[in-house]
C-alpha cells in the first residue's frame, strides 16, 4: 500500500473500516490504526518484527489479536484501551523478547493469558486494568517484570 493512496484513503475511512488484512507488507508505522473504532478483525502481516507505538491503540471494537511469529517486540501503547479485546494470541515458538510499556493497558475483556517462552520484560502498566484478567502463565524467561504490570486486575485469581 503507497503511502499517498492507501493511507489517506485509510485515514478517511478509519471510522468506517472494519477488517484489515495487509498481506506481505514488511512494517506497520506508529499509531497505524490508532483511532479505528470500528476495526473487529486486523491480521498482522507475518513479516513484521516490532508492533510500534500505539499501532492499534483505542481500537474499542478489536475481539481478538495474533502476533506472529516474527515479532521481537510490542512497543509502548501498542494494544492501549482495545476494551473489547478478549484473546490474545502469541506465536509458539515466537521471536518475541519484549511487551513494552502499557501494551495492553486497559483491556477489559482480556481473561486468560499466556506469555510466551522468550519474553524477558514486561513493561511498567503493561496489562494494567485488565479487569477481566482471572489467570496469567508467565515463562521462566522473563527477566523483569515493570512497576504495576498487573494493577487492577482484580479478578486476577492464578499466577503461574
Amino acid at each position: 500500500m503507497t503511502h499517498d493512496l492507501g493511507w489517506d484513503f485509510m485515514n478517511r475511512n478509519r471510522k468506517s473500516l472494519k477488517h484489515i488484512d495487509f498481506g506481505a507488507t514488511e512494517s506497520i508505522v506508529k499509531e497505524a490504526f490508532t483511532n479505528f473504532y470500528n476495526l473487529e478483525s486486523l491480521i498482522l502481516p507475518s513479516t513484521i518484527e516490532t508492533i510500534p507505538y500505539m499501532a492499534v491503540a483505542e481500537c474499542v471494537k478489536l475481539k481478538s489479536i495474533s502476533i506472529p511469529a516474527t515479532v521481537t517486540e510490542i512497543e509502548d501503547r501498542a494494544f492501549e484501551n482495545c476494551r473489547m479485546l478478549s484473546s490474545v494470541n502469541f506465536a509458539k515458538d515466537g521471536a518475541l523478547t519484549r511487551i513494552g510499556n502499557w501494551a495492553f493497558y486497559n483491556n477489559h475483556e482480556l481473561t486468560n493469558l499466556v506469555i510466551p517462552e522468550g519474553v524477558t520484560r514486561i513493561g511498567f502498566y503493561g496489562f494494567a486494568y485488565c479487569s477481566s484478567l482471572t489467570t496469567i502463565t508467565i515463562p521462566k524467561s522473563v527477566e523483569a517484570i515493570g512497576l504495576c504490570a498487573f494493577v487492577y486486575c482484580n479478578n486476577l485469581t492464578s499466577i503461574s
